[in-house]
């Protein structure tokens, strides 16, 4: 089904599974709080996204959306070579549950939207 694989459901289903990669990368982060050396990792994926929908486009194929993207942050944050901050993982956590909220009523207001054309086409 086309409806299915236009541009806007794959921006939306890459940019869930980047919120759900995000909140496991979060959670790996604090549980690794302790651990001498550990670099916090994050996931790139905005920008990334931002790069391939601003590109210019190569005929009526939708674009190739890019994976969410793990990168160490290679800054030391303390004398044992850890750079995990709890404080900031809780931010992050905190941010990406609003953005997972968001996505997903924009799926939903998708939906309705597609049910209503549907709906209606049918009268």
């Amino acid at each position: 089904m086309a409806l299915r694989n236009d541009l806007t459901t794959q921006v939306l289903t890459r940019s869930l599974d980047a919120a759900a990669l995000r909140q496991r990368v979060a959670a790996r982060n604090i549980a690794n709080l302790e651990t001498p050396g550990y670099h916090r990792q994050e996931v790139l994926f905005e920008d990334q996204l931002a790069a391939v929908l601003e590109a210019p486009s190569e005929g009526p194929a939708s674009p190739e959306l890019p994976q969410a993207i793990l990168q160490d942050d290679p800054a030391p944050g303390r004398a044992d070579g850890n750079n995990v901050s709890v404080d900031r993982e809780m931010a992050e956590l905190s941010e990406n549950a609003l953005r997972y909220d968001a996505l997903l009523r924009s799926v939903a207001a998708r939906g309705a939207i597609l049910q209503t054309v549907i709906t209606e086409g049918r009268k």
